[in-house]
């Protein structure tokens, strides 16, 4: 950012939105990976491949980034993957986040959730219980204690 200076004000609030959203991408990316890897399945998930895909749609019908377009608008020609890795490794940013994501997606997709089922959990519930101190016995009508065989509870 070396030339944000000469950049008026709403181009350098462009590049610092436009660099907060890539950001939050790579974020989702990141994450939906570490779910992929760890069969983890939650709404943060769904929320992370909603984001992916809505960048992927955006991507495919504006050619380009879209916010990019608004940058250079703005009087900012340097584009945001330029300025995070200069100018040759830029051009292959869009390509391999692109099969990082479809390849997180495929790998999460063919994987089954992990699960440490809802019988493990009661288990150790259970087991848990089964620690404790027993519950008092009540009798039929659960009005006090049972009373033993041969005996007058009156």
């Amino acid at each position: 950012m070396a030339d944000s200076p000469r950049l008026g004000r709403t181009a350098r609030v462009l590049r610092l939105v436009h660099t907060g959203i890539g950001g939050g991408e790579l974020a989702c990316l990141a994450y939906l990976w570490l779910c992929a890897l760890t069969r983890r399945r939650d709404r943060y998930l769904a929320v992370a491949v909603a984001v992916l895909g809505g960048e992927g749609v955006a991507l495919l019908a504006a050619g380009s980034c879209p916010f990019g377009i608004l940058q250079r608008r703005a009087g900012d020609d340097v584009a945001m993957f330029e300025l995070w890795f200069g100018p040759r490794a830029a051009r292959l940013a869009v390509p391999s986040f692109s099969c990082l994501a479809i390849g997180g997606l495929a790998l999460l997709v063919s994987r089954p959730v992990a699960t440490r089922s809802s019988e493990a959990r009661t288990a150790s519930r259970t087991a848990h219980v089964e620690v404790s101190s027993p519950a008092p016995r009540t009798g039929a009508a659960g009005r006090g204690p049972r009373a033993r065989p041969g005996t007058s509870s009156v």
